[in-house]
């Protein structure tokens, strides 16, 4: 009976076209049954209200007050806040995001009547939905960088901030790589006007040397090198120094400097060429390593390193570790013994 029913029923379909609609619903099950997970992660998301900057769940002049310390101090804002700022989600706070702000504000907090007016105008202006944004709490989300015109491009120490980005056409990449060395060079700025008065000698210097880099670097167009240079100097400024520090510090980011340096120089190049050996490249790294250290090292007459396999070269920072530390004396010695015993005969000595 069955076979007469299916016989019946795919009278005239060529064989071909049974077996791969067979395989393809097969294949179909297998996806369903073995790709998809049964237990999904939960994906927790925040509605959030675009441009509310006090968090009071309206637009008012107290966002604007938010927005005009903000384009004073752009850095001393959360990147929660600032995500806020980017009310057309281009993921820059530009002259648009402020324009937009303004316009709902002035409408007395009302999206449609702003929308409407905007309209009458001429202008474009997001539906009120758009101003309201799922966004999830699990995901990175990158902090808009700053765009708006900045106040203290006049008397940067950076001269060069106040005529970037420079005028004409340019491709989306670069436009997008001008306002990623617009933030960073900000960033700097602040950076320097807080610390320029505590700076010591040593940490002056340095900082001069960077800041004549980045003004080659701005006057022959290198826009990356440019952009990874003021990192650099933002987290030198921001991370590494303190009030009072030792030298050494700013000594190590000379030599990390040079270092890089090497990479450029001739010695390393006829190295990768094969004109030289690595002798003439390790004496140009003990030359900076006195120069900037004051250490005196001959590469070619140092000993091996030390044998990571063997428990005796870590018997002293165990020591030391187990002072800093809450484990009990017999934990630590069977923990010895249980990995080497001999070690264990000369910790009891």
């Amino acid at each position: 009976m069955i076979m007469k029913y299916f016989t019946k029923r795919f009278a005239g379909i060529p064989l071909r076209t049974i077996i791969i609609t067979t395989v393809a619903l097969a294949a179909v099950y297998g996806y369903w049954k073995y790709s998809i997970p049964i237990h999904r992660v939960e994906n927790k998301s925040e509605l959030v209200m675009l441009g509310d900057l006090n968090g009071d769940n309206r637009w008012s002049q107290a966002d604007l007050d938010v927005m005009d310390d903000f384009i004073n101090n752009p850095f001393a804002v959360s990147d929660v806040l600032v995500s806020r700022m980017d009310m057309n989600q281009n993921g820059l706070i530009d002259a648009e995001d402020l324009v937009l702000l303004q316009s709902l504000v002035a409408s007395a907090g009302d999206p449609y009547r702003a929308e409407e007016k905007a309209r009458s105008r001429g202008e474009s202006f997001p539906r009120p939905r758009e101003l309201y944004r799922y966004i999830a709490s699990a995901e990175y989300h990158p902090r808009p960088l700053y765009a708006l015109p900045y106040p203290g491009a006049a008397d940067s120490v950076l001269d060069w901030l106040s005529r970037f980005p420079p005028s004409g056409k340019a491709s989306f990449y670069t436009e997008a790589l001008y306002a990623a060395v617009n933030a960073e060079a900000i960033r700097f700025d602040q950076a320097w006007r807080k610390r320029q008065h505590q700076l010591l000698p040593i940490e002056r210097e340095y900082a001069v040397q960077k800041l004549a880099r980045a003004k080659l670097l701005h006057q022959a167009g290198e826009w990356y090198e440019l952009r990874l240079l003021l990192t650099e100097s933002v987290e030198d400024a921001e991370t590494l120094t303190v009030r009072n520090q030792p030298e050494y510090p700013v000594k190590l980011l000379a030599f990390r400097d040079h270092l890089r340096e090497v990479l450029g120089s001739p010695e390393y190049a006829a190295f990768k060429s094969g004109e030289q050996d690595w002798r003439g490249v390790l004496k140009l790294v003990s030359r900076h390593l006195q120069a900037d250290l004051g250490l005196s090292y001959d590469f070619e007459t140092l000993g091996p390193p030390r044998d990571f396999n063997s428990l005796e070269n870590y018997l002293q920072r165990v020591a030391w570790q187990y002072y800093k530390s809450s484990t009990r004396e017999e934990n630590l010695r069977a923990l010895i013994a249980y990995h080497y015993c001999p070690a264990k005969k000369r910790l009891d000595a």
